[in-house]
């Protein structure tokens, strides 16, 4: 057994294995031993199904020599009264998959059974909040949890197999079944929900029991802690409630009075909560160049799992995600190669080390909500301080913007940060008081005050914001250190470097670019910037007028302006005129005001016949103007005796 890692005295470790001692009817360590649910906690599981056909699926094709490893696995399965011989109609596929201690795991393939299931809702709780930074735990861990759930004998032929012992169906709850998870669970919270949340927090058939929170060092007996002795006796009390559900606990998974926790792939201690080292080896020894979408896929995957930790994941993961693009061809360049090499650096040495909320103390240590915008996404940061006055970060958020979305105006994208922060961060900050923090734009102002807007979209959101109790926090952008920090993008592909008193510059050469989004001239001087240097004279003197930002290709300014984002993409052009032209900046002002208005913001090619053609197609311009711009003849059909054509204008 499992008991302690070195935070026990050895009169504490004695006292646990003397508490364990005690409760030792719900601690099991083969199958013989295990349990099965009493009846007056929960009822055996049904299967509901809609009317259909039974089908016939033929069995697994094993290796020969694995056949004799079989055979004794489901012998033992039907002493345990796991499975039973059956006679039914139906038959499903299953497979056996290797458990890292070598043992084989059973796995019915319930496809069928799934497709005509009335689904259960039933979920499992957000994971985030399954630890909570406590210096000690112990983690219990179900011996073949769903073994201890039986299945009703009305339901059982649904889950028949052909195996080399014949046709035997389930009388468990059978591994595969889309509702095992959700009847797991609501067995679970039945049998310990006076435990919960202050003492334990289930996670189906993992779940630790926690410290309290009030840590006591005082010596209730010489070399035992008064904290140690308190979470001993909850031990005592889950386990017996776990004895007189009929439930049991696996020995050898078990964990007793630890200070270091693993839950799911997160790693947990009093410090707070980071990847579990063990499961990032096959992100760091990932190969690289990636060869299709798909595998793109299968790594964003995996890194996407652990966002949260990661400070600008969408800003860096832009150019991977710009290949699962259909409408793009697929061009592995430098920029992906860094984006991908950038993402493996988050997780090197175990990666960011998050801290654990904390829910006790509203007034003392607040949560803290910080947002930001850039040029294609919107992200914050939920960070709250610790015991010693540190403010610390719990978790990262990003989102990027679609193509209607960065063509919002910058109060626009703001609300819409504020917005996706708050819905993300829900389950922390709803229902108590928070601090959110924000540039001192017209953004802050407007959350404090109620103001009437004209964008019905951003009145429709405020509505939203306004349901949670925030204190508005501003701050100026140059000390906000946001989780994503995406405004603080530098404009320049250069770094300066300081040697005593003389400041020299030097190219960055591992600039990224999304080098999918351009075409022609443009790509070839984006690739120039990003370290491609081109042999090409022309484009090497038309790069000193251009420069990269936050992976996209913008034109410098002529004078004091600002860069000019550059825009390829046919389909993004009319886009950005019509929210110009429509939108709550734009007022429907001519040719002449939305050229104005564009050229100032971005670098199109042809840009002012695109916008001379779209105003001159504008019904509301058509109504508004006294001189019918441009407008060609139309002919309305009268239906006279004289049968006459009339050409009219302005119709």
């Amino acid at each position: 057994m499992d008991i302690g890692d070195g935070n026990l005295t050895p009169q504490e470790r004695e006292r646990v294995i003397e508490i364990l001692k005690t409760c030792d009817k719900a601690i099991v360590f083969s199958d013989a031993e295990r349990g099965r649910v009493d009846p007056r906690y929960a009822k055996p599981a049904r299967i509901y199904t809609i009317p259909h056909v039974p089908w016939n699926d033929a069995g697994w094709k094993y290796a020969q020599k694995e056949k004799k490893e079989v055979i004794v696995f489901l012998k033992e399965k039907m002493v345990s009264h796991v499975a039973e011989s059956s006679d039914t109609a139906y038959a499903n596929r299953w497979f056996f998959l290797r458990k890292p201690n070598g043992k084989i795991r059973w796995i019915q393939d319930l496809q069928k059974v799934n497709e005509v299931t009335i689904r259960d809702v039933g979920s499992v709780p957000h994971a985030d909040l399954l630890a909570e930074g406590r210096s000690i735990y112990s983690v219990c861990d179900m011996l073949s949890g769903y073994d201890e759930v039986p299945l009703d004998p009305r339901d059982r032929h649904l889950t028949a197999m052909h195996t080399p012992l014949g046709l035997i169906q389930m009388m468990v709850v059978p591994m595969g079944w889309t509702n095992g998870v959700a009847v797991f669970q609501r067995v679970m919270v039945v049998v310990l929900k006076d435990f919960i949340p202050d003492k334990i927090e289930l996670f189906l058939d993992d779940f630790p029991i926690k410290e309290s929170v009030n840590k006591d060092e005082t010596e209730v007996v010489p070399g035992v802690r008064r904290s140690v002795e308190q979470h001993l006796t909850d031990i005592c009390a889950v386990l017996e409630q776990l004895d007189d559900a009929n439930l049991t606990v696996s020995g050898t998974k078990s964990r007793w009075a630890v200070s270091t926790i693993k839950i799911l792939v997160f790693t947990c201690d009093s410090r707070g909560r980071r990847a579990d080292p063990a499961k990032l080896d096959k992100l760091l020894n990932w190969s690289s160049p990636l060869h299709s979408q798909t595998e793109v896929r299968q790594f964003l995957g995996v890194v996407g799992y652990w966002r949260i930790f990661i400070r600008g994941y969408v800003e860096k993961a832009e150019s991977l995600r710009l290949l699962l693009r259909k409408t793009e061809k697929f061009y592995w360049d430098s920029s992906q190669e860094l984006a991908m090499q950038e993402l493996k650096d988050e997780f090197k040495e175990g990666g960011r080390v998050l801290g654990m909320p904390f829910f006790d103390n509203e007034a003392g240590r607040p949560f803290i909500v910080s947002t930001d915008v850039g040029p294609c996404s919107v992200g914050g940061l939920l960070s709250q301080k610790d015991v010693g006055g540190k403010e610390r970060p719990l978790r990262f958020e990003s989102r990027t913007l679609n193509t209607a979305e960065r063509n919002y105006n910058q109060f626009k994208k703001e609300v819409l940060a504020v917005l996706r922060c708050l819905d993300t961060f829900r389950h922390y900050i709803y229902g108590r008081r928070f601090i959110l923090r924000v540039d001192p734009t017209a953004v802050a102002s407007v959350l404090q005050k109620d103001f009437s807007l004209i964008d019905p979209t951003i009145a429709r959101w405020l509505i939203r914001i306004r349901l949670y109790d925030y204190t508005v926090e501003r701050i100026s952008g140059t000390k906000n250190v946001v989780g994503d920090g995406l405004s603080q993008i530098p404009l320049e592909g250069e770094r300066p470097i300081v040697a005593g008193t003389l400041t020299m510059v030097e190219p960055r050469r591992a600039e990224r670019f999304l080098v999918n989004l351009y075409e022609g001239k443009y790509r070839t001087i984006g690739q120039h910037l990003s370290g491609e240097e081109s042999q090409d004279s022309d484009i090497r003197r038309q790069a000193a007028q251009y420069c990269l930002r936050a992976a996209h290709l913008f034109r410098r300014p002529f004078g004091s302006g600002m860069p000019l984002r550059v825009v390829c993409d046919p389909a993004e052009r009319p886009t950005i005129v019509a929210e110009l032209h429509d939108g709550v900046v734009g007022g429907h002002r001519g040719v002449k005001g939305i050229y104005e208005k564009v050229r100032r913001l971005y670098w199109l090619e042809r840009q002012y016949k695109d916008i001379e053609r779209y105003c001159i197609t504008c019904e509301e311009c058509q109504k508004r103007a006294l001189v019918k711009y441009k407008e060609p003849l139309q002919y309305e059909l009268r239906r006279e005796h004289t049968r006459r054509f009339h050409w009219v204008r302005g119709r």
